[in-house]
Formats: C-alpha cells, structure tokens, sequence
C-alpha cells in the first residue's frame, strides 16, 4: 500500500509543481495588468502613485520572466510566459521567450506546439510592429493548414505592411512600449527626421548568446527613456552575449543616441559597417549619430544612399534626404541673390530691375550702342550747321 501511494505521489509531483507555477503566473500577470491598465487609464495619478504603480508592475514582470526562467526547457511555459508579458503591453519583452518556445517546439516534432508557437510568435510581432516577421510565421500555419483561421485572419491584417515597419529597431520591436514609440525623433532631432527603422530586438539568431542578446536589447528598450545610464547597461550585456553580432552594435548605437551619446552612437555604427559591410541599417544608424553630431545634411546622404541600395525600408529616408537638401541649396541661392554685392541692397526702379535680371543686361548693351552711333552721326551734323551760320553772319 505504501509503495502505491509512493508511487502516486511521485506521478503527481510534475503535475503539482506546474500547478502552482500556473498560479504564480496567473498571480503576476494580474498584478502587472492591473498596474499598467491603472497607468493607462489615469492620466491624473499623483507622481507618487505613479512611480508605486511603475515599481509594482516591474516586479510583477521580472516574477513572470523569472518562471520561464526557471522551466527553460519547457515549451509551454515559455509561450504562456510570452503570452502574459504581451498581455501586459511589453511585447517587446515577450520575444526572446516566444523564440525560445518556438525553438523547443520545433524540437520536439509536435505539429499542434509547433502551431501554436508559430501563432503566438506572429500575434507577438504584430504588437511589435514587427509585421515581416508576423506575416512570416502566419504563412508557415497557412503553408500546413490553409483553413486556419486564427492565422488567416492576422495574415490578412498584416499583409502588405511589413516593408514600411519592420525594422524595430531593423526588424525590431519598439522599446518601452512596443510600436508606438517607433519611429520617435531623438533628442534635439527634429520630428520626421529619424532615417531608422522601428527599433527593438532585431538580432539575427548567428550565435547560442543571440537570444540573450535580443532579451537584454528588449529590456534595454524598455527602460531608455526612465534611466537611459541603466538601460544602456542592457546593450553591454548584450553585445557580452553576442560579440560578433553587427545587428546588436546598430542596436546600441541607436540607443547611445537616443541616450545623447552621439558620440558613442556613430562608433558603434562604425564596427557595425566594419563587421558587416552589406547591412543596411548600419549605415541609417551612423547618418542618425551624424545628424546628432550637427553635421550637416548633405554628409548623410551617402551613408542614407547606401542603405537604401542595401536595403528598401530606408528608400524613403534618403529621399527625404535628398529633398531636404534641394531646399536648403535653392534657400541660400535665394538669399545671395537677394543680399546684393557685397551686402548692399539693391536699388530700386530700372536700375534695380537690371542688376536682378542678368537677361536684361545683352538689351541694354545694344541700346546703349544704338545711342553711341546716333550720338556719332547727329553731333557733327550739329557741328557743321553752327559752323555754317557763323559764316553765314560774318561781316563781308
């Protein structure tokens, strides 16, 4: 009897342990989803309540990564870990688990995990603005089942939308909030002016430390704009996981400059080029450190130039570039013309109309010609005849 109830014990261990690891879930992802709907839904929280409720909901999210953490061979916990974290608007959080459940999945063979990671992977980048990566993992569900509907439907929502987004990052999420803060102008740049791609954990998996480098980026992200020193501490962490990683150098250069290290931002551009000659995004990220620095627009189109070439996100980017540049030459041209020689203004009147209008200049020219040979012909007509009547006066 006793080796029975052993026995039984020893079955149901697993099953308790994920049960309680469940609730502990459950329990974090209600804390943190009652947290931030508190912060969204209260634009009038006292400072105080505001940084309570922040501190609530990062600890409430360091307990649920810390339980993917803690099964990470398991692939269910690491997608219902995903699920909560961008249940809790930190989608960009949720990827490196998302990866890692898909990785298993595809491991173990399972064709219902390995759909229901591919799912979870795509509504996860959808959130991220990631929509090349979305629609990529719902063309895979489709590939196998094409009456899936769940996978049809997010296909349908980002189809035609990846070229203009995905990049966060370059392919990847948006820190500290996810999509919305894509494309945001760093300091001292004016709106609109940004040549990267959305931002976020873009790192191709070319290393075992490549996934831990897209976790540091994404946690990086999420804290740049409350402590940019601490989040920059992420990006070291990161490029320790994934040294020989260009795409994580472009990540921490955009990050220096969204910090204010321009500085800092235009050499980690630099090893990104040197690393990988061929990625676009490098070279938008060392015009962005460029634009930081003050240097003028004109030195940023080669490098926006090239990256357009490498790659098509950045095709607009260097347009603009070009325009801007068009503006300002036909702006100092006006105002040369307009400042007259050396600095006097103009006269008014025929005069004036002439020094602006070169192309008045060859009529004037004949006409004062056309003046010299009349002054030519009528002045010794005038000549003789006074001679003539003065010796036509004279006394005989």
């Amino acid at each position: 009897m006793r080796t029975k109830t052993l026995t039984l014990i020893l079955l149901l261990l697993p099953t308790i342990g994920l049960g309680k690891r469940n609730r502990d879930l459950v329990d974090a992802t209600i804390v943190a989803k009652t947290a931030d709907d508190s912060l969204k839904n209260n634009p009038s929280l006292s400072p105080e309540e505001t940084t309570r409720l922040r501190q609530e909901k990062a600890g409430a999210v360091d307990k649920i990564e810390s339980i993917a953490n803690s099964e990470p061979k398991d692939t269910e916990t690491q997608l219902e870990v995903s699920r909560s974290l961008a249940s809790v608007s930190e989608a960009p959080r949720a990827v490196p688990f998302a990866e890692r459940g898909l990785k298993l999945a595809e491991a173990s063979g399972d064709p219902k995990m390995i759909r229901d990671a591919l799912m979870t992977g795509s509504e996860i980048y959808y959130k991220t603005g990631q929509y090349d990566l979305a629609r990529d993992r719902a063309e895979r569900i489709l590939k196998d089942n094409p009456r899936d509907k769940d996978a049809l439907s997010l296909y349908m929502q980002v189809k035609g939308r990846g070229e203009a987004s995905s990049s966060a990052p370059s392919g990847g999420a948006a820190g500290s909030g996810g999509a919305e803060s894509a494309g945001r102008p760093a300091p001292g740049q004016a709106a609109g002016a940004r040549t990267d791609a959305p931002r976020g954990p873009g790192v191709e998996m070319t290393s075992a430390g490549s996934l831990e480098a897209r976790k540091q980026i994404a946690l990086g992200w999420s804290r740049i704009k409350l402590d940019p020193k601490e989040a920059l501490k992420f990006f070291e962490a990161a490029i320790t996981a994934d040294p020989l990683n260009a795409a994580v150098r472009v990540q921490r250069s955009k990050a220096r400059a969204e910090a204010g290290d321009a500085e800092g931002a235009l050499g980690d551009a630099d090893d990104a080029i040197r690393m990988e000659p061929g990625l676009g995004e490098a070279y938008a990220a060392r015009a962005e450190a460029k634009r930081a620095l003050g240097r003028k627009e004109a030195e940023l189109l080669e490098d926006l130039k090239t990256a357009a070439e490498l790659d098509g996100r950045f095709t607009e980017a260097y347009k603009a570039a070009v325009l801007r540049v068009g503006a300002l030459a036909n702006d100092g041209g006006e105002a040369a013309g307009k400042s007259g020689l050396s600095g006097a203004s103009a006269p008014d009147g025929p005069l004036g109309l002439l020094l602006h209008s070169p192309k008045y200049w060859g009529l004037f020219a004949f006409l004062c010609a056309m003046l010299a040979a009349a002054g030519g012909l009528i002045v010794p007509l005038v000549l003789r005849r006074r001679r003539s009547g003065e010796d036509g006066s004279r006394p005989r």
